[in-house]
Formats: structure tokens, C-alpha cells, sequence
């Protein structure tokens, strides 16, 4: 194993360590050709930054282990490299079993990256894990499976709901995010993202450096206002998508249709709705936003939880995986836990 660390260590990090030797080099040749207080400091000084310079690389592309939430940084690859492993329906989660265990009860998970777990490296800390955990710790034989995909809207959720039916499910969780309305491919946020990360590419002069660097790379977001910029332009763009009376009628009857499919099903839904942890000049119209879905799942008979209320008693900074990151971190997916926990106990208990 530490043989195929080293060479791992010695084939990625090459470039790096030839640039190293010859900048070590160059230094002993300064030094025996004219040894000078200038000479010196100029050996010192260069030896100093190419050893700062390393070390950063060293540490974000082997030591540094958080997300991105928009698969900007070079770090992200990274970081899904380590922490996200596909079960057999290439879902995050264990097995899924098709044949139930005697007196199991099943709940299914349906989302995007919020139930994926984006941002959350281990999954028994995603709040549809740490239900299951609870539950059974209180003696309820139950088996939550995790359907979350990340980057997908309603119509594809529900789609993707139906190629699980033979699994049986008792009861679905179903969580809402507020960009849910606009379509997962071809849609404006997803034109913001790929126009943005054109539009945003480094000049020239740099390019060459910060393709090839992920402490430059870092460095580089780190200090633009850009990355920031680009959540705030996907947030107006879901907005937005709620005060169109052609998409906000097309959306909100493609979910009347599907709640009043699981009923005739006998599929119990309990929503659970996301608010944007990201801060910004729109949130207050997000929170209206919010509101308004809120309200029209409870006029669907469905029973819906909150979170809004429970997260603003939280800086944002508390809640978010990572500063490049707005995802819910492993706090709010126990908030989210916890309030589902007091809803779905009155399903269990009927039984």
C-alpha cells in the first residue's frame, strides 16, 4: 500500500518535482558562481517561494478535501474521487434489495443533490441515513433507500420514481429545492453555468498555470468575486422561473398529478422543502418564494415540513459544506433528520 502511495506520488506530483530539483539546482550554481548578499537573497528568496508554492500543491491536491458546488474548482474531482461511491442503481447508497425483509418498512428518498449528499463526504451523515439510524436504534424494522440524483428537476424525479416500483415502497420522502422548477438540462441555470465558466476562465498570461495547479487554481476562485457572482445569477434565474405563469402552471399541475398518482397508489408523500442557505440580496425573495410553495404542497393534502424557520436560527456560514459550497452540511441534514423523524413516526406507528 505505501509502495502505491509513493508511486502515485511520484507519477502525479513529476512535473513538480523536476521544477523543484532544477530550481535547487540553479540555486548551487548562483551560489558557487558569485556569492554575493544579493546573490544570497536571491537564492533565499527563490528557494523560499518555489517550497511555499510546492507545499500549497502538495496540501489542495492531496490534503484539501471540500467541494464545489458549481464543479468549478479542479478540487471537486477530488473530492467526489474520494467520498462518492454507486450502488448497484448507480444511486449513493448501499445495495438496494428488491425481496423485503418480513414486517420491513420501506421509504424512499426522491431529490436531487441535496438527497445525493452533495457536499457531505460520509452518507450515514445525509439526513435520509441518519433517519433510518434512528429509527431502527428505536427498534422499527425500517430500510430507507436513497433515490437522490444531483442536478435534477421534478419531471425527471418523478420519471425516475416509477423505474423503482417493484422495490415496494411504504412511504416516499420526497425533497423539494427551489430550483426544482427549471429543467435539468437545457435550462437557464444550466446556460449560466456553462457561459460562466467560459467567461470566467483566466487570462491567457495565467491559463497555462492555473490548468495545471490546483493551489493556483484555488487561489484564483479564492480571490474573485466571480464564484459568487455566478450563485447569485442561478438563484435570480430559479426565481424567476416562479414568476412565469406558463412554467409555474406547467410545474405546479405536473405535481398535483403525481401527488394525486400516489394516492390512488396508497403511497403515502411527506415533502420536505429546502430553503437557499446561500445569502444574498434575493433572499427575501426567496423566503416569499418559499412561502408560496409551501403553501400550495399544503394544499395538496400532503403532509410538509418546514425548514425554513429551523435554518434561520443558524448563520448561513453554519449550515453550508463549504464556502465554495451552499449545500446543506451534515448540521442541517440532522435538522432535516430530526423534523422527519417527528413526522414519520405516525406513519410507522399505524401500521
Amino acid at each position: 500500500m505505501m509502495f502505491a502511495r509513493i508511486s502515485y506520488f511520484l507519477t502525479d506530483f513529476k512535473y513538480y518535482l523536476l521544477f523543484l530539483g532544477l530550481t535547487f539546482l540553479i540555486g548551487l550554481i548562483l551560489l558557487f558562481w558569485r556569492r554575493t548578499k544579493f546573490i544570497l537573497c536571491l537564492v533565499a528568496s527563490g528557494y523560499t517561494l518555489v517550497a511555499l508554492f510546492a507545499a500549497g500543491e502538495i496540501y489542495f491536491r492531496y490534503g484539501y478535501d471540500q467541494p464545489d458546488g458549481l464543479g468549478f474548482l479542479k478540487v471537486n474531482q477530488k473530492w467526489h474521487e474520494r467520498h462518492v461511491v454507486f450502488n448497484n442503481y448507480f444511486r449513493r447508497d448501499r445495495q438496494f434489495e428488491s425481496q423485503k425483509q418480513p414486517g420491513e418498512f420501506r421509504i424512499a428518498v426522491m431529490g436531487d443533490s441535496i438527497s445525493f449528499g452533495g457536499g457531505i463526504e460520509n452518507p450515514a451523515d445525509r439526513f435520509s441515513d441518519l433517519l433510518q439510524t434512528r429509527l431502527r436504534a428505536d427498534g422499527f424494522n425500517v430500510a430507507v433507500y436513497n433515490l437522490g440524483v444531483s442536478g435534477t428537476d421534478t419531471e425527471v424525479q418523478i420519471k425516475d420514481l416509477a423505474n423503482f416500483k417493484h422495490l415496494n415502497f411504504d412511504l416516499l420522502i420526497w425533497q423539494y429545492f427551489l430550483n426544482d422548477i427549471n429543467p435539468a438540462t437545457g435550462g437557464e441555470g444550466t446556460q449560466i453555468i456553462t457561459t460562466n465558466r467560459d467567461k470566467f476562465l483566466p487570462h491567457p498570461s495565467l491559463s497555462w498555470l492555473v490548468n495545471r495547479s490546483y493551489f493556483a487554481d484555488w487561489l484564483y476562485w479564492r480571490l474573485s468575486a466571480k464564484y459568487d457572482a455566478t450563485f447569485n445569477q442561478l438563484l435570480a434565474a430559479d426565481l424567476n422561473a416562479y414568476q412565469k405563469p406558463e412554467l409555474i402552471s406547467r410545474h405546479q399541475q405536473v405535481i398535483t398529478n403525481f401527488l394525486a398518482q400516489t394516492r390512488k397508489d396508497k403511497l403515502p408523500v411527506v415533502v420536505i422543502i429546502f430553503p437557499f442557505i446561500f445569502q444574498s440580496s434575493l433572499t427575501p425573495k426567496a423566503d416569499m418564494i418559499y412561502d408560496q410553495m409551501l403553501a400550495f404542497f399544503e394544499s395538496q393534502n400532503t403532509t410538509v415540513i418546514n425548514l425554513k424557520s429551523t435554518f434561520r436560527n443558524y448563520p448561513a456560514s453554519k449550515l453550508m459544506a463549504s464556502r465554495f459550497d451552499p449545500h446543506p452540511n451534515e448540521l442541517a441534514h440532522a435538522l432535516a433528520a430530526q423534523a422527519l423523524y417527528e413526522k414519520i413516526l405516525a406513519y410507522i406507528n399505524h401500521l
